[in-house]
């Protein structure tokens, strides 16, 4: 595990795994996107300067070959804004709160 609570790797990994185990209320086919990536897109567009995170990445993936998103927050596919908001509303802030408990006292 990465030790420096601070680091975008230590933020990122940690998101993941607690989003791993974030309810989820999606059924049959709606669940093409994982919440974890759901997680980091939403975190990510603190990193973008862009208004819409999809749209920079898919540009990013053109013109360079890869975007942020795979390469600074691993994701695997990215959701849509809309997407996020969907499998991200309904989780509640305390299922974060061990985060920022470990931010705060790292």
């Amino acid at each position: 595990m990465i030790s420096n609570p601070l680091s975008l790797d230590f933020l990122v990994e940690s998101l993941k795994g607690l989003m791993r185990s974030a309810p989820d209320q999606r059924t049959g086919k709606n669940c093409v996107y994982r919440m974890e990536d759901a997680a980091r897109a939403a975190f990510a567009v603190f990193y973008t300067p862009s208004p819409s995170f999809l749209a920079y990445q898919r540009t990013m993936e053109q013109t360079q070959g890869q975007s942020n998103a795979q390469t600074l927050f691993g994701m695997s596919q990215i959701p849509t804004d809309n997407g996020v908001r969907t499998m991200l509303d309904p989780v509640a802030p305390h299922h974060l709160f061990p985060l920022f408990t470990q931010i705060f006292q790292g």
